[in-house]
């Protein structure tokens, strides 16, 4: 018995010397942290937001620095993302996933991090930081809102949400929406790290005495306690495609409606049609003014990852075909024969686009194309001779130059796999 009190006194001895080993390691370790705000409603990295460009150019030249130094051992990067209470609760929570999943990537690309270490935790809605933000102001009803927050905070977001919509006749909820929710609505970015040059060196145990062997009676092998495998990561959020309907404001200012459908296909691509048409005739006056045609178009789209489909810049290939007759009481020209087919009589042309979606709200764009190419086939002139249309001649038209120009409001909806997970605030 002696002997084994003296195994479990030199047990406890050297664990207690690696934990305080380990302590000290702890001791010493540091962070670095930034904060990235986003807008209400949306997962996407903005940099024109706020002051998001220039605090996270100082983190990532921080964040450079630690690892370019080989004294540095960065241990981790801890991504942490929250949304606002206004909105429907679930979507609100679903929204923070996907901001701290776009937050971890941009991380991971822009350094070429090793992505085991860059860890997301979900906050959803951020009370406390609510409660953090109402201590720091003055407000005659400042306890009971903060008494209010912790009582309901863990039972039911809803619950809680209800109540301060109700509370004070709506005022107190009216003063949080303008001024503490966008607080809110952020990634809180935070590196761990230590500096291997301070960390203590714990010296050696001496060795333990190693005392006789004594014949001990054969035992059966313990029993081996059940492992259990730890959960695997959560998978990456699988993407979603979009599809688009959209009118050419342009074409609707020289009245000719217009109608466009796009659908994205891929991470980089979408497809789309487009129809206009316009009758308008004053037989009288001789003037005339006929177009009817259509344009297919596929686009490549520069879609940094974790960014919505069909947004930002984009380049294009498209083929458009019309027939027309514009008249204004002299000479007339015709492309085509109009009342025709339009695959039988128009004129064709083909060309490269380049253009930049730009998000207003959540589902509604506007995208602003120009594109070049040629444009040609049989052109008719004529002139009005009485009540008679007179013929002139046909020529072949050749026209290589700017041929598409877009200013399109576009309504834009998710559809696939992820149509449910795209939340809002």
């Amino acid at each position: 018995m002696r002997r084994s009190g003296m195994k479990y006194l030199i047990f406890l001895i050297l664990f207690l010397a690696g934990s305080g080993a380990l302590s000290a390691q702890e001791a010493e370790t540091d962070s670095i942290e930034f904060r990235f705000v986003f807008r209400q409603g949306v997962s996407d990295i903005d940099l024109n937001y706020l002051d998001n460009r220039r605090l996270l150019n100082e983190y990532m030249s921080r964040l450079r620095a630690l690892l370019d130094d080989t004294a540095i051992h960065v241990k981790r990067i801890n991504v942490e993302c929250s949304a606002s209470p206004e909105g429907p609760i679930e979507r609100n929570h679903l929204l923070a996933a996907e901001r701290a999943w776009n937050l971890r990537n941009y991380l991971i690309n822009a350094e070429g991090l090793a992505p085991g270490m860059v860890k997301t935790r979900v906050v959803g809605i951020n009370w406390d930081g609510l409660v953090r933000w109402l201590e720091q102001k003055e407000h005659p009803r400042k306890d009971d809102i903060i008494c209010l927050i912790q009582t309901f905070k863990t039972t039911s977001d809803l619950v809680l949400v209800t109540k301060l919509r109700e509370f004070s006749d709506g005022k107190v909820w009216e003063w949080l929406l303008k001024d503490a929710f966008p607080e809110l609505r952020n990634g809180v970015v935070t590196t761990v790290y230590f500096d291997k040059r301070r960390q203590p060196r714990c010296p050696e145990p001496p060795p333990a005495p190693t005392p006789k062997p004594e014949p001990q009676p054969e035992l059966p092998p313990p029993a081996q306690p059940d492992t259990v495998a730890p959960p695997p990561p959560p998978p990456p959020l699988p993407p979603y495609d979009a599809v688009a309907v959209k009118t050419n404001l342009l074409f609707d200012a020289l009245l000719v409606p217009n109608l466009g459908l796009e659908m994205s296909f891929a991470r980089h691509w979408s497809a789309g049609v487009s129809v206009d048409f316009a009758w308008w005739d004053d037989a009288k006056r001789h003037k005339y003014y006929r177009i009817y045609g259509a344009e297919v178009e596929g686009k490549y789209w520069l879609r940094p990852h974790g960014a919505r489909p069909m947004s930002g810049h984009h380049f294009g290939v498209y083929a458009q075909a019309a027939i027309y007759d514009f008249e204004n009481g002299g000479r007339g020209y015709m492309g085509g024969r109009p009342g025709a087919a339009i695959w039988k009589e128009a004129n064709y042309g083909v060309g490269v686009s380049y253009g930049y979606s730009w998000r207003i709200v959540r589902h509604l764009r506007l995208d602003f194309v120009v594109g070049a190419g040629y444009f040609g086939g049989k052109m008719r002139e004529y002139h009005p001779d009485e009540e008679c249309y007179v013929y002139d001649r046909t020529r072949q038209l050749r026209f290589f130059g700017l041929t598409k120009a877009e200013v399109s409001i576009v309504w834009q909806f998710p559809y696939g796999k992820r149509r449910k997970e795209v939340g809002h605030e």
